[in-house]
């Protein structure tokens, strides 16, 4: 599609071309999905996960639960404006895996 080729190339969407991606989709157009996708936009190279995410959003003053902006990043994932890739963190208990989620290169 010409805007997920855009977004390869410059990284740049506008609310209008995220509007008509999301939608062709079948999904609902949504300040949640233009927040989540904004913040990882802004994020750059390193991504975040949706913990990150969701505690950035509520410091912004955007009321919207974690697993709201989980299922956000998948569908834009789903979509190819997002690319996901596991970071395994090591916790006191043992490892745990993060998902983490940042435009394609």
């Amino acid at each position: 599609m010409q805007v997920q080729r855009e977004i390869r190339e410059r990284h740049q969407i506008s609310d209008a071309q995220l509007n008509e991606l999301v939608r062709s989709a079948g999904l609902k157009f949504s300040v949640a999905r233009v927040r989540v996708f904004r913040l990882i936009e802004a994020a750059g190279a390193s991504g975040l996960n949706a913990q990150d995410a969701y505690c950035a959003l509520h410091a912004k003053g955007t009321p919207v639960s974690l697993g709201t902006v989980a299922r956000v990043m998948r569908d834009l994932e789903s979509l190819a404006l997002l690319h996901c890739r596991e970071d395994a963190e090591v916790l006191v208990g043992g490892a745990t895996r993060k998902l983490v989620f940042r435009l394609p290169s």
